[in-house]
């Protein structure tokens, strides 16, 4: 593994999600809290070389894209209602 990629896990494995203040399902918090947990555990084995880095990155980016989505679902939600 090269250095950039260690850096890059490392920093992934304090990762935690900024929350919204819009946000106010608990379902939805949860979700997102889950999700950055993942990409933390996720990290963690790429650093142990657990799964490959390639792997580790594509699974870290569907994660992201998936908390994306769930902050944006959660904000329209709020704004909605």
């Amino acid at each position: 593994m090269e250095i950039n990629d260690k850096i890059y896990f490392t920093n992934l494995t304090k990762y935690k999600s900024k929350i919204n203040k819009n946000i106010t399902y608990p379902e939805i918090i949860s979700e997102i809290d889950y999700l950055s947990a993942k990409i933390r555990t996720t990290a963690k084995d790429a650093l142990s070389e657990l799964i490959s880095v390639n792997i580790a990155r594509k699974e870290i980016s569907n994660i992201l894209d998936d908390i994306k989505y769930l902050k944006k679902e959660g904000t329209k939600n709020v704004t909605l209602g």
